[in-house]
Formats: structure tokens, C-alpha cells, sequence
């Protein structure tokens, strides 16, 4: 991924070179030359994503361990509660994965909306937990 995010920014500056160049010009310098994405963004972003691709794995085990118990003790899984559980791990799970294929612009919201799937599905969990109990 962070060759391609390189590769994005990097391929436009080299062919506005070139094409200076080609026409016989020379690029301003007066102007510094920003890249759109800091390799300290980059990786900021890598591990935030590598943070909730665990949360998934924990929350994929959490609820599969709590489905087995539900077999085990007889619980139907006709609840409203559960019900909203499972949208709320639906939703958590799509936007993870449009965490991954967000980009640069995309970024912000598709992290704001991971955050907010996210909290739901704690939020319905605390409620599922606290029935249990």
C-alpha cells in the first residue's frame, strides 16, 4: 500500500519535470515542491489500520464465542438486542474494510465512520452483556 500511495504522489512530480524539461523549460524554484501524503501520515495511517483490522479479529472472536455459548445454554437469537448486534457488526466490518481502500481524501470520513460503527457495536454489546448476566 505505501508503495502505491508513493507512487500516486511521486508519478505526477516526475512527469511535470519531464515535461518541463521536454518543452525546454525549468521548474520554479522559488516554490518548494509539497508532497500531498507525509511518510509520518502514511504511517500513522498504516497502524491505525492495523489497529482495527485486530479490533475485527477480537470482535470476529468475541462474537463467535458468545454465538457457542448461546447454542450451548438455548438462547434463540430472535432478541431485538442481538438483532441490532448483528447490523452493528455488519456495518463495523464494511467500514474496516473501507478503511483499507479509502484514499487520501477519503481518509477522514471513512475513519469517522469507522469510529462511529464501532461504538455502536460496543454499545449493542454492553447491552447483549448486561442480559446475559
Amino acid at each position: 500500500m505505501r508503495h502505491s500511495i508513493v507512487s500516486i504522489v511521486i508519478g505526477p512530480l516526475m512527469l511535470i519535470g519531464v515535461l518541463h524539461a521536454a518543452a525546454g523549460q525549468s521548474l520554479p524554484t522559488d516554490r518548494p515542491v509539497r508532497l500531498a501524503v507525509s511518510s509520518e501520515a502514511t504511517a500513522d495511517r498504516d497502524m491505525y489500520i492495523r489497529k482495527a483490522q485486530d479490533d475485527i479479529r477480537d470482535w470476529q472472536q468475541k462474537l463467535f464465542e458468545f454465538g457457542e455459548k448461546a447454542k450451548i445454554e438455548g438462547q434463540k437469537d430472535s432478541t431485538a438486542v442481538e438483532s441490532d448486534l448483528n447490523r452493528a457488526w455488519a456495518k463495523t466490518k464494511t467500514e474496516a474494510g473501507r478503511l483499507e481502500r479509502a484514499s487520501a481524501n477519503d481518509w477522514q470520513s471513512a475513519k469517522v465512520s469507522y469510529e462511529k460503527a464501532a461504538r455502536e457495536l460496543r454499545d449493542d454489546w454492553r447491552k447483549i452483556d448486561g442480559e446475559s448476566k
